[in-house]
């Protein structure tokens, strides 16, 4: 079959902003979280317990000054950026995406919106690499990439049902969001001989993401060689050497939101707070699940316990200030993969 050509693809992109916009696209969105076991979240087995459509309250979102209000009641910086529009930004790692959350002239849902690559000529953009977007979009569910010609830019958006839309929903959602762009970065992070725009230092609402430069690494002290000590004689006491203790990781080193991926379809975002509660979110092929509860960590062993009694153990090891390593102690012999897990910023 013939594949289709680099203007039927980019078409295909930006008609995909209007058909997720219908109300029948709506309906057919997956709902926000589904009720969810935290081990099967990092077994590999999401499966949710209800309906297509979860509520999470009945209030509704209805005008700007309330999508502002939200984002930062989640601790964004957030402005108004038109009629029913709100813009902020989020960074992850060394990106920040312009964020932009709005709100249908019927009421009946909200729209997420991370602001990727901008384009300076779309004529420039391979037609393998849009196909590879839409290839993305079909394992993404609600969640798709779309060309947007107005601002002239890559964007990943997704579209939620406006109902309990709280200041807790909208963060995970643009943390979904941010995770899942950064994991899939060398699809839409197009070069400049491929019609990217030159990446600039100023992140603004309808501009593509920007890149933080790199700390650069500063050199470890040179330290002078020690003397070398004597050699004791065979008839001179030794001293005991005191035992060597394993190294444990502190419970206030993992405060904060981390973040973590096993693939680009797959990956897992996690809040522990210093009351030792914790909420845990997993996304899989663009479906999200969520579970919180209270966690212990007792000899670099952390365990989370949901809500409804689930329990899982894992073996944490801390990288460094922002990295730690999470493996999952096995069950019913399913082979799990480590996960290493990042701060967000």
């Amino acid at each position: 079959m013939k594949k289709p050509g680099r203007s039927a693809i980019l078409a295909l992109l930006v008609g995909l902003s209007a058909v997720v916009a219908t109300p029948a696209a709506a309906e057919e969105a997956d709902s926000l979280f589904s009720s969810v076991r935290a081990s099967t979240a990092f077994a590999n087995e999401i499966t949710p317990d209800g309906g297509n459509s979860v509520a999470v309250g009945t209030k509704r979102l209805t005008s700007t000054d309330e999508l502002v209000h939200t984002l930062q009641e989640a601790s964004f910086e957030a402005s108004a950026s038109g009629v029913r529009m709100a813009s902020t930004r989020k960074q992850l790692d060394s990106w920040i995406f312009p964020v932009l959350v709005t709100l249908s002239e019927d009421e009946q849902d909200v729209s997420v919106v991370l602001g990727l690559r901008a384009v300076s000529d779309s004529q420039k953009v391979p037609a393998t690499r849009l196909l590879q977007l839409l290839e993305s979009n079909e394992k993404s569910g609600r969640t798709s990439f779309a060309f947007n010609r107005d601002r002239s830019r890559i964007e990943l958006f997704s579209l939620i049902k406006n109902a309990g839309v709280n200041a807790h929903a909208l963060r995970d959602e643009i943390n979904r969001l941010a995770i899942l762009a950064r994991d899939t970065e060398s699809l839409w992070n197009l070069e400049e001989t491929a019609g990217g725009a030159a990446l600039t230092q100023t992140t603004t609402a309808n501009a593509g993401a920007t890149k933080v430069a790199a700390a650069p690494a500063t050199a470890a002290p040179v330290t002078p060689p020690a003397p070398v000590a004597t050699a004791p004689s065979a008839n001179t006491p030794q001293p005991a050497s005191p035992p060597v203790a394993s190294p444990q990781t502190a419970a206030t080193s993992l405060h904060g939101r981390w973040s973590a991926s096993r693939s680009a379809t797959e990956a897992f975002a996690i809040l522990l707070n210093a009351d030792s509660t914790f909420v845990l979110v997993s996304v899989s092929n663009g479906k999200q699940a969520r579970s919180t509860g209270k966690f212990t960590l007792e000899n670099s062993q952390l365990t989370l316990e949901t809500s409804d009694g689930s329990r899982l153990l894992a073996k944490v090891t801390l990288v460094n200030a922002s990295e730690f390593r999470f493996e999952q102690q096995q069950t019913k012999s399913v082979n799990v993969t480590p996960l290493t897990f990042r701060k967000a910023q």
